[in-house]
């Protein structure tokens, strides 16, 4: 049987929730002890990669949060007005 090359630390069942994949693998890293994997060579090349997609992935969610943020005040504000009026 062969192996795929580039299996990944931890993968959801499709449909899972974001939040929900998210709550698992900070669960799986607090089980784990990354001070004894980012002392072995190869495990502390795996941390490091996964930790800049970690900081991709956090810039993407707080430009995201930021536009929403954005949008809901445009709601409120049109909101208030209409309250005024």
């Amino acid at each position: 049987m062969k192996r795929s090359p580039k299996k990944k630390l931890f993968r959801s069942p499709p449909g899972t929730p974001p939040i929900k994949t998210m709550h698992d693998t900070l669960a799986m890293i607090q089980a784990t002890d990354l001070t004894l994997l980012a002392a072995h060579p190869v495990g502390k090349a795996n941390l490091q990669r996964i930790h800049t997609m970690a900081e991709a992935k956090t810039a993407e969610l707080r430009e995201m949060l930021g536009v929403a943020e954005q949008i809901e005040q445009a709601y409120a504000k049109a909101l208030a007005s209409v309250v005024e009026a």
